[in-house]
């Protein structure tokens, strides 16, 4: 579940990264990681 969803980050994160969004994404992953763990 884990990889998968490192997976959807590593392809959204190259879009985001243009944008200003990408620190707001990332500690959504993170709370979502842990939440998971």
């Amino acid at each position: 579940m884990a990889q998968s969803t490192f997976l959807v980050l590593n392809l959204n994160f190259q879009t985001l990264h243009r944008k200003k969004v990408c620190s707001q994404l990332f500690s959504f992953i993170v709370a979502s990681l842990l939440m998971e763990d």
